[in-house]
């Protein structure tokens, strides 16, 4: 089972898991870490904590990604190397 298809699996399970009582929560359990071959640990801290994407906002306007971008399209004019004397 590759990562993907592990975590939609745990995705899944986890309401089954959080709303059974604490005794009973070990046979979902071994079940996911039969299914998934993920270590114990891991697969309880994926059920109880799911990860979250977080994201940053933009940082830049509309008219400074347009500047940035007219920039990047110039035509690059490099100096002349210096000369060496002799």
């Amino acid at each position: 089972m590759d990562a993907d298809a592990a975590n939609q699996y745990l995705r899944e399970l986890r309401e089954e898991y959080c709303l059974a009582p604490k005794a009973t929560q070990s046979r979902p359990l071994e079940e996911a870490v039969k299914r998934t071959g993920l270590a114990r640990k891991v697969t309880i801290r994926k059920l109880n904590h799911p990860v979250t994407l977080v994201r940053r906002p933009r940082a830049n306007s509309g008219e400074s990604t347009a500047a940035v971008r007219q920039v990047g399209q110039a035509p690059r004019q490099l100096p002349a190397p210096p000369t060496r004397l002799n």
